[in-house]
């Protein structure tokens, strides 16, 4: 349900289930109308939502393999997927007086996810699955790929108004602001955004990793499967709210690097789990 929440956001957003959470967010961009409606609007729900829905595709996939397998491993990443989302973006909204995404969003899938886990956590005992020899290379390089991406999401939460972002915000000046520069309450908004966006990267990302160093590296199909879908499923629908609201921009610098990086060492796998499947 998270997931689908993800992929339908930006219409989820105009419903009357989020009035107040827009108030909030035009309390904190000093602008109604942008906190409304309008394409820097969609953009920016739509890169959440890419991000939200990749996380919770993967997590999905790892409570079906690994949690119902018993797995210790399966276990700790759910706990580890879901507190470090939590923690950076808390962390980042707070610090962008986004207080909103921790009172209003931050609380719900801890309420319902923790108390289902503590139910199963001591059943979880067994330990991972013996490493293939055959699949370590693919899967000790997408573990790389996924501490990579890790980092790269602790940067989209703590330092989108910095100049690390610089051709970001060129790009959106370029394509909804006429080439001026970003109004500040269009920046506001998308620091609003920036921890939701960050801390559900660094959830998905810490979850690939404990699937490449476990599950993959062990030669368990699904997880080559899963770990693409989910960062498939992300890109679909990042880069379709992006195309949709003239932020093609955002796929360039964004989207189509991550995809270079992540997607190469799952493919390799999938090669060496089975030379059929592609």
């Amino acid at each position: 349900r998270f997931a689908a929440l993800g992929v339908l956001l930006p219409f989820a957003y105009g419903t009357p289930v989020f009035a107040v959470y827009r108030a909030a967010v035009a309390t904190a961009i000093g602008d109604s109308s942008l906190a409304e409606s309008g394409p820097t609007l969609t953009l920016v729900l739509g890169i959440t939502g890419g991000s939200i829905a990749g996380k919770w595709l993967l997590h999905w996939a790892v409570v079906r393999h690994g949690m119902r397998a018993r797995r210790r491993w399966a276990r700790d990443a759910t706990l580890a997927g879901l507190v470090s989302w939590l923690v950076l973006d808390s962390a980042s909204s707070l610090a962008a007086g986004a207080w909103a995404n921790v009172v209003m969003v931050n609380v719900l899938p801890p309420l319902l996810v923790l108390p289902l886990l503590g139910r199963v956590w001591s059943r979880c005992d067994r330990a991972s699955e013996a490493p293939a020899p055959a699949h370590s290379g693919p899967a000790m390089l997408a573990l790389a790929s996924a501490i990579f991406g890790a980092g790269t999401a602790l940067v989209i939460a703590l330092a989108m108004d910095t100049p690390a972002f610089e051709a970001w915000r060129a790009g959106l000046s370029e394509a909804h602001f006429g080439g001026a520069a970003v109004p500040a309450a269009a920046r506001a908004l998308v620091r609003f955004f920036a921890g939701p966006i960050g801390g559900a990267t660094l959830g998905q990302f810490v979850l690939a990793a404990y699937v490449a160093r476990h599950a993959m590296r062990a030669g368990e199909r699904w997880a080559w499967r899963w770990s693409l879908l989910s960062v498939l499923a992300w890109a679909l629908v990042d880069s379709s709210y992006s195309l949709a609201s003239g932020g093609a921009f955002n796929v360039l610098l964004v989207n189509l690097p991550c995809l270079a990086l992540v997607v190469p060492p799952l493919v390799w796998a999938g090669v060496r789990f089975s030379p059929r499947v592609l």
